[in-house]
């Protein structure tokens, strides 16, 4: 279930780099979260962290980067309603 929802926000980043929104501080946190998950799985496996706070970890990165995406949608919707009333 972790996994679905790490690869359903990978996928709803292309989708909003289709529909030419900028989710370019978005993809950076997931590359950050990426990140987070080797190194804190390496560090887990030696017994320096536990793997639960890598797990919550990185759930927290993607969830702050999902609301990354959120807010950059809101903007870009917002800008096309701006655009069209003109």
């Amino acid at each position: 279930m972790t996994l679905a929802y790490h690869t359903c926000g990978g996928r709803r980043n292309r989708g909003a780099a289709r529909s030419r929104c900028d989710p370019g501080a978005s993809v950076n946190i997931y590359l950050i979260a990426v990140g987070i998950a080797v190194l804190g799985g390496a560090a887990a496996s030696c017994g320096i962290v536990s793997g639960r706070e890598v797990g919550l970890r990185v759930l927290g990165t993607i969830s702050i980067a999902q609301a990354c995406l959120g807010l950059e949608l809101w903007r870009t919707h917002e800008r096309m309603t701006l655009a069209a009333k003109c």
